[in-house]
């Protein structure tokens, strides 16, 4: 039986992408992204599996997330704050 990873996150915006990495363990994967820029970029997830994202550097300040197409209010991110999204919803941020 072959199971389907998460699909990869869609990002636009004017930050430029400098490194990805992509590590799997058994049924866990991680991709690290480093970025520059401190613009606005929107990011798009949709995943048959639960999602973790952890900001490992750098802070996120203003935006707006939006789960399923309903707002799921802002929450500002220092570095190490996690945001889970849950398997088969739509993420949308800035």
């Amino acid at each position: 039986m072959t199971i389907s990873g998460p699909q990869p996150a869609f990002k636009v915006g004017d930050c430029r992408t400098t490194s990805h990495d992509k590590r799997s363990w058994h049924r866990v994967e991680a991709d690290l992204v480093r970025r520059t820029g401190l613009k606005k970029e929107e990011t798009a997830i949709t995943s048959s599996r639960h999602v973790v994202l952890l900001n490992v550097q750098g802070n996120s300040e203003r935006g707006e997330y939006f789960i399923d197409g309903r707002n799921a209010g802002f929450v500002p991110r220092k570095p190490g704050a996690i945001l889970f999204v849950p398997a088969g919803c739509s993420w949308r941020g800035w």
